[in-house]
Order: structure tokens, then C-alpha cells, then sequence
């Protein structure tokens, strides 16, 4: 299974002792959602709970730990980042910097303290860095869901109506990355049931990208014109 590297990660960031989801987070660029690593692993909605860790990208690896860092004795949890090459990266034992370990054994046997290996995830405090590739394109990360394109998409699922009378459905979506948002639609009902449909709007997302990122996007209606193109094509494929 190939997995593809939605957000590239700057292991060279120091972090205090005790602060791991704050390094895990900085590391990827992201900000502060969740108090502790545990709440955060807990949040994660693309969570393995096992050893079987992709190749090539860097993911989130989480640890159950009850301790006490200053504030009374709770379930903080740990979080660090395994790399591309295998090394393991976390915010220090003591002091300021980072630390890395060959392997979580070795992470856990260095903290101590009854900490334990939980699982990896594809996500972290709400932004997934790593996707399946699966031979779809994966949607370039900085492609994000402007108004216009929500309701188009909105539209391809058969929801415009949704969109037009509940602004939420919109507001769902927009401002967002477009993966963010395809995996949204994906997991809905409607997205559940028209898998293969929803499957084609990543490789639309990703030819609106490549649209947008050369002089041809200079054009006026070049994007809605790639968009209504799929629309036509994909209606017409399961007649309606």
C-alpha cells in the first residue's frame, strides 16, 4: 500500500520537555487544537493500531502514559513522528531541543514509566499529512475550496439543493484543503454509496490544480469549464 506525503514535515524544531504534541504539531505546521497527545489520538479519524507503518512519509506515532508533568496525575499520553528513514522523533526527555530513537521500543524504554506503544496515524489535530494513493491523484495540498467550487462540488454529489438551503452544507467545506473536503463528501451517506463516483472527483481536483497552477488558469472559465466538463461525463455515466 503506497502512501503519499500530503504535508512535508521540518523535523529541526526544539520543543521543551513535556510539550510533545506541540513539537508532533509544529513539526507539521499546524496549530494547537487538543490539550494533551491523548485527546488528540483519541481525535484522530485515520488512526492503525498496529506496527505496519508506511514507507516513504512521515506519521504521527502515538503512546498511552499516565504521569504527572507538574499539574496532578493524568492520562497525557505521548505523541512523536516517525520519518521516512525509520527514526523517531519526540520533544526531549529534560530540557530544550529534540530527541530521536531507532524504533518506539526504544522510545518507550527511554521514557519509562508504563508508557506504551498504542498505534500510527494518517492524521493529527484535524489535518491528515499522509493519504493512500490507491492510483487515484492525490489533491495537492494547498488547493483550497473557495464558495464557488463548494456548490459545484455540493452539486456533483446531487446536493445543490443542500447548498442553497442550508448554508452550513456550504460553510462545511469552504475554506478548506480540497482533500479536506473530498474526504468529507466521501463520508457521507451519499458518499458511501457512490464510492466510484466520488472516486473520480479526486482526479478532477487534481487536473484543477495542475489548471491552477499554470498560465492556462490565467483564462477566464477555464476551471468551471474542467468542472462542468466532469459533471456532464460523470452524469452521463450513471444516467441521471
Amino acid at each position: 500500500m503506497a502512501y503519499k506525503q500530503l504535508v512535508q514535515p521540518n523535523i529541526a524544531i526544539n520543543e521543551n520537555a513535556g510539550w510533545c504534541l506541540q513539537y508532533a504539531r509544529r513539526v507539521f505546521g499546524l496549530p494547537a487544537v487538543e490539550p494533551t497527545a491523548w485527546v488528540a489520538w483519541t481525535n484522530t479519524q485515520y488512526k492503525h493500531q498496529d506496527r505496519n507503518f508506511p514507507s516513504g512519509v512521515a506519521v504521527p506515532v502515538w503512546f498511552d502514559w499516565v504521569g504527572d508533568v507538574g499539574s496532578g496525575r493524568f492520562r497525557y499520553g505521548h505523541v512523536a513522528v516517525r520519518t521516512a528513514d525509520g527514526k523517531i522523533w519526540s520533544s526531549p526527555l529534560s530540557g530544550n531541543g529534540r530527541a530521536w530513537f531507532a524504533s518506539v521500543d526504544d522510545l518507550t524504554r527511554a521514557f519509562g514509566n508504563g508508557m506504551t506503544y498504542v498505534g500510527w496515524s494518517e492524521d493529527i489535530s484535524g489535518t491528515r499529512v499522509i493519504k493512500e494513493e490507491g492510483g487515484v491523484p492525490v489533491v495537492p495540498q494547498d488547493v483550497i475550496v473557495d464558495e464557488q467550487l463548494a456548490i459545484k462540488l455540493l452539486d456533483l454529489w446531487g446536493r445543490q439543493g443542500d447548498a442553497i438551503r442550508d448554508p452550513s452544507a456550504i460553510g462545511s467545506i469552504v475554506g478548506k484543503p480540497a482533500w479536506h473536503a473530498i474526504d468529507t463528501l466521501k463520508s457521507s451517506q451519499e458518499g458511501q454509496a457512490r464510492q466510484g463516483y466520488l472516486n473520480s472527483i479526486d482526479g478532477i481536483m487534481a487536473e484543477l490544480a495542475a489548471a491552477r497552477a499554470s498560465k492556462e488558469s490565467d483564462k477566464p472559465g477555464d476551471a468551471e469549464r474542467k468542472l462542468e466538463a466532469l459533471r456532464s461525463a460523470m452524469k452521463d455515466a450513471l444516467g441521471i
